[in-house]
């Protein structure tokens, strides 16, 4: 009775047990909520086994306690242990009898002994082996006997020890060991189904449980984002609704095999449909779980989005056919191979025309498949291998067979390519037929050699230059020109090698500005080159732009050397200037005999009345004009004389103006129109050789004019730009125009009235416009000519302008004490001429100042130690160049200036046309003076040195 009884009670124990482990199985497992819930349960479960327990005698019980605390201890560790204990040993106190007791001390080891097996458990995995725990149910129920033997009564302990300690010890311990067992079946149920829980929810990709009827019953974090939705609203939908239209035959397909049993799971890509309207495109594996009976309990589904991989591959797709459309539409061939030399691709103008055969019949074979000439394949792949092994292209140029039969000379271009990992992958090749390229670089080529040749026969210089200013065309004239063997000065620079060095910069901005448009390029032009040898040579250039099909690419010109021609044209200058100056004469003549009656008369007669200094100074008045007319005569024959280099000063053009009509027009049936303002500006000029030129043109007037007309000239001062038709610099400009009523010149003419020896006249020499044009230049002006046949010509002129006016100036000479006032100090005067050293003295002493003469120059500067040493030195020396017969001007202030390098000179001079006088400063001299002066002359000058002091 005592086994059924015990059994019954281990029964109702494990069951108990049973369910406290199925309402924990799902408690999260912290480190007290656990354990203190544990513990009550236990302790609960304890308390029911002690209300139906097997009693041996009144107060002493077998409840089965000691196999619930024990596991409570071992499984749920010392906190549930104590929970568990101390519920148990209150109730058992309660109880009361003789076992109350022993029964807690039963409570206490029983548990501890569990809470000890508990820690060996976690330190060594055979305390949980089958024969470990049979032997811990052992160890728990003997010590529980130990316990009882101990603290109970002598004849109660030997009682329970003889009738209840056999059942116990054969029923207890394969009790707990039944108990420990559901325990650890439970925790590994638990632990695995935990495991499957942080499987399924910490998956990368998504995971849905569905019933066969395409619910979703259980989803993933994962899946939730991949689809928008979350899981309250996906439990409301099935995954049909959000399948894209078009996947959903093939899906529902194959679900319904698996339902049907044919099937138990499939793989395919699937799109669904995101919340936001958004495609997901995934890659779907489906499996099941299947009852006894073969149905399909639920479905289990992985999603992996591959939204991001599928728009690359569509988009490494469409890049491909982008690609391969590209490469189709090139007319060369193009192939890449990989190191093996297996095709990888082509496109169709190398499969068709080259090979003749589908691209899919070359791609993936070597081209010994379908080349038949195999030393042709050895070529190729020699070249292959080399590229790779460079790793940079090169070049080959095979002689092929097209697919039509026809020879082709082919340009191919090797290039290799690499992989991820930077390692040469294949060569990919660019060939393009050059046949015709190459026939007709050929013929280039001799029509070059052919051109070449006739550049070399021609008797002037050619040259070409590219937008670098470098040389790429000269003929064999022009190197010999330049001092330079054939070819030498290809890709040379123009203006560093062949332009004299103050002309290149300004040069240089002139081509830079042509090149850009900013500027129209000069047709013709003279300048000056060097040679090698280091020699400057006048060449007359004519010139073009050159254009490609990106604009201006250079400029080409032709140049012919006119340095002895130039020579040659000065020398008859002279002899044209001596034969105007024949045709001149009578009238000069004519003139000088007016003014010299004019002088002789007034003076006489106003000798014959002294008495009536009224009168006489009215005369003498009337001889001084009459004088100065006689100077302006004098000057325009030497301006008219003179030739060469300018040489500058401060020039009114107004009165130059006046002197060249009034002396051109002399006799002449034309009628001269002057239309000057006061306010005209001067210019620094050459005034000889802008005499020169208002003569040239003002008798190119008459010319045109035989029948008689008006010749018009105008001056104004202007400004000119940045744009300007004349091409000049911005700057203000003195603008001169010459406009006749003659006959005018013809549009084909006009190109060429600036050449030297053009002329349309029978008679004429054809230097005349040359010589004014050349002079233009060098004063670094401009001269164009505008003419309309039957209605006339104008030529116009544009010069640099001083800024001050001529009639500031003319204020300034119409008053000569304006500027001075009477000075003191000594003055020597070296002059040849009596007359001159007189006035010079009168006008000198008249200023207040003491004055010593001499005749020639070894006088001169004896004077001038003397007085150095003697402590009065002379304030100034003026000195005449020309001595005939003795020391001029020139050599004696050189030898003062040796002497006393502070001596203020001035040098005067019957020659205006000197060069001394244009440069005095380079000779030493602080001033310059012409012949014949007036005292408004010597009192500007000497005031200038006088302010300097």
């Amino acid at each position: 009775m005592i086994y059924l009884s015990l059994i019954q009670n281990i029964a109702i124990l494990t069951a108990l047990t049973f369910v406290h482990s199925l309402m924990f199985r799902r408690l999260k497992r912290g480190r007290f909520v656990y354990p203190l819930l544990s513990g009550l349960l236990f302790g609960f479960v304890c308390i029911i086994g002690m209300m139906t327990p097997v009693t041996y005698q009144p107060g002493i019980i077998f409840d089965g306690r000691s196999i619930i605390l024990s596991v409570a201890g071992l499984f749920a560790g010392p906190l549930a242990a104590l929970v568990a204990g101390s519920i148990a040993a209150a109730y058992r106190l309660s109880l009361g009898g003789v076992g109350a007791l022993p029964g807690v001390g039963v409570v206490i080891g029983t548990a501890g002994l569990g809470v000890v097996w508990h820690y060996l458990r976690q330190r060594y995995h055979w305390a949980m082996g089958t024969t470990a725990l049979l032997i811990f149910g052992l160890l728990v129920h003997l010590l529980m006997f130990t316990i009882l033997f101990l603290t109970l009564p002598e004849a109660a302990a030997h009682g329970v020890l003889n009738k209840v300690a056999l059942p116990v010890l054969l029923l207890y311990p394969p009790a707990t060991l039944l108990t420990c067992m559901l325990f650890m079946m439970m925790e590994q149920y638990v632990r695995g189904e935990e495991r499957m829980r942080l499987f399924f929810e910490h998956q990368l990709v998504g995971m849905a449980i569905t019933t066969p009827e395409k619910g979703w019953e259980q989803v993933n974090d994962k899946l939730c984002l991949m689809l928008g939705y979350n899981r309250e609203e996906l439990a409301t939908m099935s995954w049909a609704e959000l399948t894209h239209p078009e996947d959903l035959p093939r899906d529902l397909d194959n679900f319904n095999r698996i339902l049907s049993g044919e099937i138990n799971g499939y793989s395919i890509e699937k799109r669904f449909i995101h919340k936001d309207g958004s495609i997901i495109y995934t890659n779907l594996s489906v499996g099941c779980v299947r009852h006894y009976n073969g149905s399909v309990d639920y479905v289990l589904a992985l999603l992996e989005d591959i939204s991001t991989r599928k728009l690359l591959r569509l988009k490494h797709e469409e890049n491909q056919r982008f690609l391969q459309t590209i490469l189709d539409s090139i007319s060369d061939f193009i192939f890449y191979k990989d190191r093996n030399g297996i095709y990888l691709g082509c496109n169709n103008a190398y499969a068709s025309r080259y090979i003749g055969l589908p691209k899919d019949s070359i791609i993936g074979h070597p081209g010994s498949d379908f080349i038949p000439d195999k030393n042709l394949i050895e070529k190729y792949e020699e070249s292959d291998l080399q590229a790779m092994e460079a790793s940079s292209p090169t070049v080959v140029k095979p002689l092929i067979t097209l697919a039509n039969g026809q020879k082709a000379l082919l340009e191919v271009v090797k290039t290799p390519f690499h992989d991820s990992d930077g390692h040469v992958a294949g060569v990919i090749g660019v060939a393009r037929d050059i046949t015709e390229h190459n026939l007709a670089l050929e013929a280039i080529t001799r029509e070059k050699e052919t051109a070449q040749r006739y550049l070399d026969i021609t008797g002037v210089l050619i040259c070409a230059l590219n937008r670098a200013g470098e040389i790429i065309l000269i003929n064999k004239k022009g190197s010999r020109i330049l001092g330079y063997r054939d070819d030498e000065l290809l890709g040379q620079n123009w203006f560093d090698v062949c332009l004299p060095e103050p002309v290149r910069k300004k040069v240089k901005e002139l081509f830079a500005a042509q090149l850009v448009g900013d500027i129209i390029p000069f047709e013709f032009y003279e300048n000056s080159v060097i040679t090698r040898s280091g020699e400057e040579r006048l060449i007359f250039f004519h010139n073009t732009l050159l254009h490609d099909e990106e604009g201006v690419s250079g400029i080409l010109f032709s140049g012919e050397d006119v340095t002895e021609q130039r020579l040659m044209q000065d020398e008859l200058l002279k002899n044209q200037k001596l034969e105007s100056l024949s045709v001149l004469a009578g009238g000069i003549a004519h003139d000088f005999n007016n003014i010299l009656t004019g002088i002789m008369g007034n003076i006489s007669f106003a000798r014959m009345s002294l008495a009536t200094p009224e009168k006489a100074q009215h005369l003498l008045e009337n001889a001084e004009k009459a004088s100065l007319r006689a100077a302006s005569l004098a000057a325009q024959l030497l301006t008219f004389a003179k030739g060469g280099k300018p040489i500058k000063k401060r020039v009114s053009v107004g009165a130059l103006l006046e002197e060249s009509l009034s002396l051109s027009l002399r006799g002449a049936n034309v009628k001269g129109v002057l239309e000057i303002p006061e306010s005209l500006h001067p210019v620094e000029a050459d005034e000889g050789q802008l005499s020169q030129v208002f003569n040239n043109l003002i008798i190119n007037a008459l010319q045109a004019m035989p029948g008689g007309g008006t010749l018009t000239i105008r001056a104004e001062n202007i400004t000119i730009g940045d744009q300007n038709i004349a091409l000049l610099p911005p700057d203000e400009y003195v603008k001169l125009t010459f406009t006749d009523q003659g006959c005018g010149i013809p549009e084909e003419d006009q190109k060429k009235i600036f050449d030297p020896y053009f002329t349309t006249k029978s008679e004429g020499s054809g230097l005349g416009l040359a010589s004014t044009h050349s002079i233009i230049s060098k004063h670094d002006g401009r001269i164009v000519v505008n003419s309309v046949v039957g209605k006339g010509t104008t030529f116009t002129i544009y010069l640099h302008s001083l800024g001050a006016t001529d009639a500031e100036k003319k204020h300034m000479q119409n008053d000569p004490l304006a500027t001075t006032s009477h000075a003191t100090g000594a003055i020597l005067v070296l002059d040849d001429e009596e007359l001159v050293r007189d006035l010079a003295t009168d006008v000198l002493e008249y200023l207040g100042y003491q004055v010593k003469t001499c005749i020639t120059g070894e006088e001169a500067i004896t004077m001038y130690k003397t007085a150095k040493e003697s402590g009065e030195p002379f304030f100034a020396a003026i000195m005449d160049l020309t001595i005939p017969g003795g020391m001029g001007g020139r050599e004696a202030a050189q030898k003062i200036l040796d002497y006393d390098p502070s001596a203020c000179l001035i040098v005067s001079s019957g020659y205006s046309n000197d060069p001394v006088i244009a440069e005095y400063r380079h000779y030493g001299f602080s001033a310059a003076i012409t012949k014949p002066y007036k005292v408004n002359n010597i009192t500007e000058v000497l005031t200038e040195l006088s302010n300097r002091i």
